[in-house]
C-alpha cells in the first residue's frame, strides 16, 4: 500500500544557466536584441512550454479501452489521471519571483540574474481539458498550502526535475543549487530530503568540459535510520515519467 507524504519545500535563490539556443524559441518572437535576452527570458513561460509537451492525449483517459495503451506500459489506468493531475497542479502553483536586483557578474562580465521559486497556496477550481480529469463541468480542484505538496504514488517533483535538468539550475553565486524538503507521512513519520543539482563530467569531476547535470538526492527517514542516496540524470527522470505517461 502506498502512503501519502506531505512535503514542505525550501528553494534557495536560483540562477538558470540557459543557452542562447534555449532562449531563442521564446525570445525570437520578441523585439529584444540577443544581448538583452537574458534580462527578459521568462522561466515560467519556458516551464509552461515544457509541460505542454508532457500532455497526454485524451484517448488514454478512456478506462474502458485498455487496448489503446502501448504493450510495454505497465502502470494501471489510474497512472494517466494521476500524472495529469500533477501536471495541472504544477501549472497552477509554481511561480517565480523576479529579482529585486542583480547578484553580480560572471567571469565574462555578464549580469547574474537570480529567481526565487515557490509553490503558491491555492484552493480553487481550474479549467481542464474535457475528457481528461475533473468533474462534468471540466473543472479540477487544486489545493495546497504555500510550498507544501502532497505525494501519493506519483511524485510531481519528477515533472519539475524533468524541466529543471534542461535549464541548468545553479546557486545564486553559480555554486551548486539544492532543494530542501521536510516530509511527514499519514502515520506521522518524518523524513528529510536534500536534492543537489550537480554539473559534472562523465568521470565525476565537477565543472569540467562538456558537463552533464545530475541530481544527487539524499533521504533520511525518521532521523534515526541511515540515509539513502540516489544519483539521477535527465534520462533517469524521463524513464520515471514514462511509467506514468504512455506517450513519452
Amino acid at each position: 500500500m502506498s502512503m501519502t507524504i506531505d512535503w514542505e519545500l525550501f528553494f534557495p535563490d536560483v540562477v538558470f544557466d540557459v543557452s542562447e539556443q534555449r532562449m531563442s524559441s521564446q525570445m525570437q518572437k520578441s523585439s529584444y536584441e540577443k544581448s538583452e535576452w537574458s534580462y527578459y527570458w521568462n522561466p515560467l513561460i519556458d516551464f509552461k512550454a515544457h509541460l505542454e509537451t508532457l500532455k497526454i492525449s485524451k484517448k488514454y483517459f478512456n478506462e474502458n479501452d485498455l487496448s489503446l495503451f502501448p504493450n510495454n506500459f505497465s502502470k494501471p489506468i489510474y497512472s494517466v489521471k494521476r500524472f495529469e493531475e500533477a501536471r495541472v497542479e504544477l501549472l497552477e502553483r509554481l511561480q517565480f519571483q523576479a529579482p529585486e536586483g542583480l547578484i553580480g557578474y560572471d567571469d565574462e562580465g555578464n549580469d547574474i540574474i537570480s529567481y526565487r521559486m515557490s509553490f503558491k497556496a491555492v484552493s480553487e477550481q481550474v479549467d481542464v481539458r474535457p475528457g481528461t480529469i475533473g468533474n462534468d463541468d471540466h473543472k479540477f480542484r487544486v489545493n495546497g498550502d504555500r510550498n507544501i505538496i502532497s505525494v501519493h504514488r506519483f511524485n510531481m517533483l519528477n515533472i519539475l526535475f524533468d524541466w529543471l535538468l534542461t535549464v541548468n539550475p545553479k546557486g545564486a553565486y553559480k555554486n551548486q543549487w539544492q532543494i530542501f524538503a521536510y516530509g511527514i507521512t499519514e502515520y506521522n513519520d518524518t523524513m528529510t530530503l536534500v536534492s543537489t543539482f550537480k554539473e559534472e563530467n562523465s568521470d565525476g569531476k565537477l565543472f569540467g568540459d562538456n558537463p552533464v547535470m545530475t541530481i544527487e538526492s539524499t533521504t533520511i527517514f525518521n532521523h534515526n535510520s541511515p540515509s539513502i542516496g540516489e544519483s539521477q540524470n535527465a534520462g533517469d527522470i524521463r524513464n520515471i515519467l514514462k511509467e506514468w505517461n504512455p506517450e513519452l
